[in-house]
């Protein structure tokens, strides 16, 4: 089975060589991260993308030929590798700029968690070059990592590798394949890799397997992943050991689709018990439920209490996941917020939506953020979109006299991503949430993007192996009345391997 490697995390869908892009990279499904190690002018080691990536930031400010970048420009700008004309990571107001990481703190997060290919730039051989192998070999040390995580070399630095890091697996990065694999095989290379040409590719793959040499597979300069001809053509078999790539999502999309297991319109007269349990997060008068032909509708009138209903489904969804639902959102303002949501506990069976809220019991796995632990794809009050989460369980005391930060006493939001300020009458768009093991990832899309943008990712160690998925929409007070708002769902999808 070809490895499928996340290229600076998952680059599609987030700002490359980032935190949020390797977790999404993890969350897609990915067997491990292959990222870009530089070294900086005050003798830091950064994850970065290097000189072979079109897409490093225009915030760059390289020194002298070889001498690397300072570590307080690596902003990483928050651009997302896509056609979408908005930059939705992008600092702005108080969301905070996005940095990459020091190779510590990527070897702390994910050195254990899994599969690391550390790439070192390509340059004259010499001592700026030696020092970054050096400073990358005494961190493995450090961390005991030096027969776990593999690295890539220019085929020109291998034969200091050699000399520096007997224990250290290592890929020769070549350049003109052909005329450089025997020099790659009589150095003791593992394997080789080289940037995917289509022209030269086939024998090259071909030739590598003479040498008894593994082959690993980037993208051609300025692309962010191989063609989906290529990735269909290639992986799967014993030639081709691994892909890198920018575009995981897609990537695994294309080599190992997902079926889907359930799809429902929403658009009905009737509500449907048989696959969705309804309600509401509280017991007053301010929310209501509708099933109709459009979609279903959460409708919040202006009021002083807190308030909310959601959605979930009746069965169970184990393992992984890739689930998405179309959202219409008639007033996106501050206190208001909805999501679409993975939770840990069953909702409790509802045969009917009742007109009137006081004859139905209330529960918190109809409360956006209820219920934990949970992981969510939500929409942010008319901040942008965002992932939340939480890691404990339901600590409510529902029979007593109880607030509702008391619910939500462990929960965690990531950083609001895009804008959430109406583009018309409605706002429409889509959410994401997408599941691989213990870590999610959430994505949107609206009028502003073309494709999906990543809005967070990351781990939530206590959602249990089944869950359950919520669509629920909710506002509170904060400093002014909650306003009024509605929101429809519709159009769900569940795709699972």
């Amino acid at each position: 089975m070809t490895r499928v490697l996340g290229l600076g995390g998952d680059a599609w869908s987030a700002p490359e060589h980032t935190l949020v892009a390797y977790w999404a990279a993890l969350a897609a499904g990915a067997d491990g991260l292959a990222v870009s190690v530089r070294g900086t002018s005050d003798r830091q080691l950064i994850c970065a993308p290097g000189s072979e990536s079109t897409f490093a930031s225009s915030d760059y400010q390289q020194l002298d030929a070889g001498a690397g970048f300072k570590s307080q420009a690596l902003d990483a700008d928050a651009r997302i590798v896509s056609e979408a004309s908005a930059y939705p990571w992008r600092q702005a107001g108080s969301r905070a700029g996005l940095r990459h990481l020091a190779l510590d703190d990527l070897l702390r997060n994910f050195g254990r968690r899994t599969f690391l290919l550390l790439r070192l730039p390509e340059g004259p051989t010499g001592s700026l070059l030696d020092d970054v192998l050096r400073d990358v070999l005494r961190s493995l040390t450090a961390f005991g990592l030096l027969s776990r995580v593999w690295l890539e070399v220019p085929l020109a630095l291998a034969p200091r590798l050699r000399e520096l890091g007997s224990q250290v697996s290592w890929i020769a990065r070549l350049s003109a394949p052909i005329a450089e694999l025997a020099e790659a095989a009589s150095l003791g290379a593992r394997a080789v890799s080289w940037s995917w040409d289509a022209t030269q590719g086939p024998a090259s793959i071909r030739e590598a397997a003479r040498h008894e040499l593994e082959v690993w597979l980037s993208p051609s300069p300025g692309a962010l992943g191989l063609a989906r001809s290529a990735v269909e053509a290639l992986c799967n078999q014993p030639l081709v050991a691994g892909v890198m790539t920018g575009a995981v999502l897609p990537t695994l999309e294309a080599l190992a689709p997902r079926g889907v297991v359930f799809r429902d319109s929403l658009e009905r007269s009737v509500f449907d018990p048989d696959h969705w349990s309804a309600g509401l997060s509280h017991l007053n008068g301010e929310t209501r439920l509708y099933q109709e032909p459009t979609g279903f509708r959460i409708s919040i009138a202006s009021g002083e209490s807190y308030s909310g209903g959601a959605l979930v489904t009746r069965f169970g969804v184990p393992g992984d996941f890739d689930a998405e639902v179309e959202f219409r959102v008639k007033s996106p303002q501050q206190a208001t917020t909805f999501e679409l949501a993975a939770i840990g506990i069953d909702p409790p069976y509802t045969g009917a939506l009742h007109e009137k809220p006081e004859a139905r019991d209330v529960n918190l796995t109809f409360d956006v953020h209820g219920a934990p632990p949970y992981a969510s794809s939500e929409r942010d009050e008319d901040d942008g979109f965002r992932f939340g989460w939480n890691n404990s369980s339901n600590l409510t005391r529902i029979l007593e006299d109880w607030s509702h930060a008391s619910a939500n006493m462990y929960n965690r939001y990531g950083r609001d991503v895009g804008s959430g300020r109406p583009h018309a009458e409605w706002t429409q768009g889509r959410l994401r949430l997408v599941r691989s093991g213990q870590v999610f990832a959430s994505y949107y899309t609206d009028a502003t993007t073309v494709d999906w943008v990543c809005s967070g990712a990351g781990p939530v160690s206590a959602m249990p192996s089944e869950v359950f998925l919520r669509m629920g929409a909710k506002h509170w007070h904060k400093q002014q009345v909650p306003p009024a708002n509605e929101v429809i769902f519709r159009n769900f999808l569940l795709r699972q391997a």
